[in-house]
């Protein structure tokens, strides 16, 4: 279930799953909302007009986007509905705990353009 792997092995999944005529969903959040930003970062909430930080933290963020993802796309197997690949970003435990479906990989960067 969400297992890391390395770079070169999510590359060769993704390729698997093209080739066997399967989609895949890319979920990067960028470096800014998963990074240690003050203001936008993982624990970072945005400074209103009035000085007040509010808003979600880049975790609340990412979290809820990758749950939806999850609910949107998991299969019940590895092979089950789309590849899912996510960028979880530097962050120790970025799921909180939050379990990825078995057609998930998450890791901390992926690479996009190869």
């Amino acid at each position: 279930h969400g297992r890391a792997e390395g770079q070169p092995e999510v590359l060769a999944r993704v390729r698997a799953a093209r080739a066997a005529g399967r989609r895949v969903v890319l979920a990067s959040m960028g470096t800014v909302v998963t990074g240690d930003h003050q203001d936008f970062g993982w624990n970072g909430r945005p400074v209103g007009a009035d000085g007040q930080r509010r808003g979600l933290t880049g975790r609340e963020l990412c979290r809820a986007a990758w749950a939806g993802i999850f609910d949107a796309f998991g299969g019940d197997s590895a092979e089950d509905g789309p590849l899912v690949v996510v960028s979880t970003g530097p962050q120790p435990d970025p799921l909180g705990g939050a379990g990825a479906p078995p057609n998930a990989v998450c890791l901390p960067s992926v690479p996009q353009v190869d």
